[in-house]
């Protein structure tokens, strides 16, 4: 079982590791373009975390699956779009329905009243997840758009993100100093 938590800019090498662990066909969707591994590098090297919020699903101390919530140069005006990506062996697993449901919580959080998320027709998972989230899907040539909109900010989703805040820096503490999962749950 995954853990999940926010990202920083000490994780980004995990997040280059994750993107070029992704499969080209799986590249093309996550970003609706060939990307080479040159090009993921320069990608990671270029991503700004004030920009960007990151979430990712850990397993066994890797991140395997990475959602972002890119707020644009103007993360004032209310939305952001949603990015996700699972590894290969780690799919249909529900991590990436996990990462956009947590993601939501963090857009609201943030005062955001829109998430926008942008995927090519062929992307079913992202399909289902929009429609899971209640977006509208539009379909645009090869492309399919969806918009969800979102609930202020609440006490319990405030809550929400400091419990999963905690949990992710336990997770994250465990990993690191105990290896595994199953040895950090024997230990207590």
């Amino acid at each position: 079982m995954p853990h999940y938590r926010k990202l920083t800019y000490l994780d980004l090498p995990a997040v280059e590791g994750h993107l070029l662990r992704i499969s080209p066909e799986e590249r093309q969707q996550r970003f609706s373009a060939s990307l080479s591994d040159a090009a993921i590098s320069a990608y990671c090297r270029r991503l700004n975390l004030f920009d960007n919020l990151l979430l990712g699903a850990f397993e066994d101390g890797e991140l395997r699956g990475l959602a972002q919530l890119g707020f644009g140069s103007l993360p004032w005006a209310g939305e952001a779009e949603l990015a996700i990506s699972v590894e290969q062996d780690w799919q249909h697993r529900g991590i990436g329905s996990e990462l956009a449901r947590r993601s939501v919580i963090l857009a609201s959080n943030r005062g955001l009243r829109a998430i926008e998320m942008i995927c090519l027709i062929e992307n079913g998972p992202m399909r289902r997840i929009a429609l899971r989230l209640d977006g509208k899907l539009i379909h645009l040539g090869s492309q399919a758009e969806s918009r969800v909109e979102l609930a202020p900010p609440s006490g319990l989703s405030l809550l929400a993100e400091a419990l999963s805040d905690a949990h992710g820096a336990y997770g994250s503490f465990t990993s690191r100093f105990f290896g595994d999962r199953e040895r950090a749950q024997a230990l207590g």
